[in-house]
């Protein structure tokens, strides 16, 4: 377990990037078409539930690597997103 002045500075650290994050990903929504923009909405709420309860449990081995896998998928959705959006000429 990590002791209580790493999980509050954990805590303190990831918090604005997640809410950051979530700014980002509704201005792609907003803009991508069809529902693209949909699926890392929902890769993005997965990704902070699993966040959440990777503090909770004390950063174990099995969720922390959940949670790093979800970053990968957020990652992947947030380029499908991107591209999707993209202006051609």
């Amino acid at each position: 377990m990590i002791g209580p002045v790493s999980d509050i500075a954990l805590a303190i650290n990831s918090t604005p990037a997640a809410i950051l994050l979530v700014v980002a990903v509704l201005m792609l929504w907003l803009r991508s078409p069809r529902r693209i923009g949909a699926w890392l909405t929902v890769a993005v709420v997965v990704q902070g539930g699993l966040g959440v309860a990777t503090l909770l449990m004390g950063v174990e081995i099995w969720i922390a690597a959940t949670h790093q896998a979800g970053a990968m998928v957020v990652f992947s959705f947030a380029l499908w997103t991107a591209h999707a959006c993209r202006d051609d000429p």
